[in-house]
């Protein structure tokens, strides 16, 4: 299992940072090439939640 905050981890690593936090979702912003990612701040992702289970991934 993984958290939102490891997910932040993994994201900062790849090039993003906090742009700011709405309740308990973290909006992360790369700006080049430019991309958002909104991050739930819960202790366990939910499988759906994760971006390769989406068929997404991160890029750096």
């Amino acid at each position: 299992m993984i958290s939102g905050r490891k997910s932040v981890q993994a994201l900062e690593q790849g090039g993003f940072y906090l742009k700011r936090q709405t309740g308990s979702h973290l909006i992360l912003r790369r700006d080049e090439p430019f991309a958002q990612v909104v991050v739930p701040d819960h202790k366990v992702l939910d499988r759906g939640q994760r971006a390769e289970d989406r068929g997404q991934r991160a890029e750096g």
